[in-house]
């Protein structure tokens, strides 16, 4: 019978999440989608703490993840409604700033 690795597993799934590998660069344009399926991954083998090296790193991932959002103009919320949410990549426009 086959036998998981799990350790390697962890371990490639938190190395996908510090970067993309070079095999899946192109890739590049579905990296909330690589994320989720590594924290996933992570999930399942119940090592979601050990994706992170301590609070920072975690709360790095949130804001990474955030850094895709698009929110409504502050000033004028219905004049770019219908472009809010999540964007597909960084590429796609300005960075994330919570205030």
């Amino acid at each position: 019978a086959d036998t998981l690795l799990r350790d390697k597993h962890i371990k490639y799934f938190r190395r996908c999440l510090a970067c993309i590998p070079q095999d899946h660069e192109r890739l590049d344009s579905t990296r909330l989608t690589l994320a989720f399926f590594c924290l996933s991954g992570l999930d399942v083998l119940d090592a979601v703490n050990k994706a992170f090296n301590g609070e920072e790193d975690r709360q790095k991932l949130i804001d990474w993840v955030y850094s895709f959002q698009v929110l409504p103009d502050k000033e004028a919320p219905e004049s770019n409604l219908g472009l809010c949410g999540f964007r597909c990549t960084a590429a796609n426009g300005v960075a994330f700033n919570p205030s």
